[in-house]
């Protein structure tokens, strides 16, 4: 997401399991965002906030970069900086991620942008009709604005780009979508098959004899008695009964 306008930087849940990822600043009229799904919202690595044009998050040796570039109307200075900045968080991702910059970037230094960094334009390499190729109109003007690169050697993931033909978000401009065969993080073996239980089904085969040599601890107070208790038998029906194995 670009073009905000949140002024926190901070993340929050907006329903049904997606994370909003923000990054803005108290004045900003630009701001940028990141949103996660439930499948991958806890395997984010980390998260970097740049500044209100750009941020980054880390999923899996997946680098992820939002970008707002500065309008035709900035000064030169400002789109130096963004550029600049840009160039120098990508030459930073480790070779071997995956990378993918996604924003409003328009202007012809995207192009030397891509060149430096060997990406492809993911946007302008399907055949679509144009009104899969549009992403932003105003009165007569009709043009591509929001792009989605990613590394020349990754292209292979992306199956789909193109903007949506009809409103969605914003009257002028249209939701670009970008389809990426990316996998969610293996879960470890606990996370899949489950943390190791005790086995207590097997307490019926001698329970009067097993209950009759756990070692209860002297009566204090409620809550510690009760703590000190529940340890107690634990631990021994871990020794006594066994504990399962995941997988």
């Amino acid at each position: 997401m670009w073009e905000t306008r949140w002024s926190c930087r901070k993340s929050r849940d907006i329903g049904r399991g997606f994370k909003a990822v923000l990054c803005g600043s108290p004045t900003t009229t630009s701001g940028v965002g990141i949103i996660v799904s439930e499948r991958f919202r806890d395997s984010i690595v980390s998260v970097e906030r740049f500044d209100d044009r750009l941020m980054k998050i880390v999923v899996a040796a997946k680098d992820f970069f939002s970008a707002y570039a500065p309008q035709s109307g900035c000064s030169d200075q400002a789109k130096d900086e963004f550029w600049n900045l840009l160039d120098e968080k990508t030459a930073e991702v480790p070779s071997k991620d995956v990378t993918v910059a996604a924003g409003d970037l328009n202007g012809h230094r995207i192009l030397e942008y891509a060149g430096s960094h060997n990406l492809t334009i993911m946007n302008t390499v399907f055949r679509k009709r144009n009104s899969h190729l549009i992403s932003f109109y105003s009165g007569n003007t009709k043009t591509q604005i929001d792009f989605v690169l990613v590394r020349d050697r990754d292209r292979c993931l992306v199956t789909d780009a193109k903007p949506l033909s009809y409103e969605t978000v914003a009257p002028q401009h249209r939701p670009l979508i970008c389809t990426l065969k990316i996998a969610p993080p293996r879960l470890k073996q606990v996370e899949r098959c489950g943390a190791p239980r005790i086995k207590w089904w097997r307490i019926r085969e001698n329970e009067a004899a097993l209950i009759s040599r756990v070692r209860l601890p002297t009566v204090t107070t409620v809550d510690e008695t009760w703590k000190k208790a529940t340890d107690a038998i634990r631990q021994y029906a871990q020794s006594e009964l066994g504990i399962t194995k995941p997988g």
